[in-house]
């Protein structure tokens, strides 16, 4: 596995450590979660994150996960669910109190992400959604939640969406939010303290 990106391994806080830039195929294992967010983070030319089942990825304050012309797959199991969350998140291995808006947002330009029994929780404070979607791409995201995001769920301008069996919890905002982007295809989803436009 080749990455440009700077990984620091750290016996304290975090098995994994990662900012900066990944531009070849990269695998986040089960074996190094959870895997701390320090800095802002891109996937760019043409290259796949995959993230294994039960990996939890913790988001340091302002940071977030930026896919440029890239695509994500992050495919948790009912059992084992991944989480993209606060580093104040204590439910999910951080420490602290988490609030919505602890973290930024995971952005899609001109990217893919196919997302399964992936939990989204306390982001949003970047383009006000924990995903924002621009630029024709795509997300495919069956079973798990957003939660607790400062503003909108999702947000998707110029692109298109796929959501099936998510619970949106306690936002400000919109759940799915959808500008100028063919109809959203949506199936099964809750919608609790959240909108849908």
């Amino acid at each position: 596995m080749a990455v440009s990106g700077l990984f620091i391994f750290s016996p304290h806080a975090a098995a994994r450590e990662v900012y900066d830039n990944i531009n070849t195929d990269t695998v986040w294992r089960l074996a190094d979660s959870p895997i701390t967010v320090i800095g802002n983070l891109t996937v760019t030319g043409g290259a796949r994150l995959s993230i294994e089942p039960g990996v939890v990825v913790l988001f340091n304050s302002g940071t977030g996960l930026n896919l440029s012309n890239a695509s994500l797959s992050a495919l948790g199991t009912s059992a084992d669910p991944i989480y993209f969350t606060s580093h104040n998140d204590a439910s999910a291995g951080g420490s602290g109190s988490p609030a919505p808006g602890d973290w930024g947002s995971i952005i899609l330009d001109a990217s893919s992400a196919t997302l399964a029994n992936v939990k989204l929780r306390y982001g949003g404070s970047i383009y006000g959604a924990m995903l924002y979607l621009q630029n024709n791409s795509t997300l495919a995201f069956v079973g798990g939640e957003a939660a607790h995001s400062a503003a909108n769920g999702i947000f998707a301008q110029g692109s298109a969406l796929s959501v099936s069996s998510v619970t949106f919890q306690d936002g400000p905002g919109w759940a799915i939010y959808s500008s100028d982007s063919a109809v959203p295809l949506l199936a099964n989803n809750t919608f609790n303290g959240y909108a849908i436009q």
